[in-house]
């Protein structure tokens, strides 16, 4: 098991709470018996468990939560400033795109798609990644966000509808709520204050 894949499971499945192999592998770009291997491993060292239940597939342990939250957290004296500027335009971008993906779940399924849709999240995306790619320096884990998103935006491109909404696949709203949560926990900030303030 790659150190890579053991931080970016352990990542994921914090942000995420759970995840089965085949969406940890969706997320990870790697082989699912790459991930369920790399999976065994962290179980023996006390870091994650299989829930049992193959619909939610693996959750952390409180051990392996810890260690998620250490690293995200284990950042530059100097980089609160730079990430939190980057979590408020990343946070004015949210309304956007959740009216970007309420539109698309309305649509007329037969007279538009994917290519009627793209302009807007390209707008969307391009602000996104300029924002994560000034998080990045300060907050090396957010660069995957990044790559994932524009992946998910090639494949809503190229007409794979899933790839904006869709729960099956590592699809554009699925990475962004994850891209989300990683902003709070990475800041030490409770969601609960910060959605009392929306109007």
């Amino acid at each position: 098991m790659s150190a890579e894949h053991g931080e970016g499971i352990l990542h994921i499945l914090r942000i995420r709470a759970q995840a089965t192999p085949q969406q940890l592998a969706g997320a990870l770009d790697a082989g699912e018996p790459e991930i369920s291997a790399a999976l065994v491993r962290l179980a023996e060292q006390g870091s994650v468990r299989d829930t049992g239940d193959p619909r939610t597939g693996w959750t952390t342990t409180r051990a392996g939560r810890r260690i998620a939250e250490e690293k995200m957290r284990d950042l530059p004296e100097d980089s609160a400033p730079v990430l939190e500027k980057a979590f408020e335009a990343f946070r004015a971008l949210d309304e956007e795109l959740k009216g970007l993906c309420a539109d698309w779940q309305t649509r007329d399924a037969i007279k538009t798609g994917a290519k009627d849709f793209a302009p807007r999240l390209a707008s969307v995306d391009d602000r996104a990644q300029a924002l994560l790619a000034e998080a990045v320096p300060a907050a090396g884990h957010f660069a995957p966000y990044a790559e994932r998103l524009a992946k998910a935006r090639k494949r809503f491109d190229g007409g794979a509808d899933s790839y904006l909404t869709g729960l099956t696949v590592d699809s554009y709203n699925t990475i962004w709520s994850e891209c989300d949560e990683c902003f709070f926990i990475t800041l030490g900030r409770s969601r609960q204050p910060d959605e009392a303030s929306k109007p």
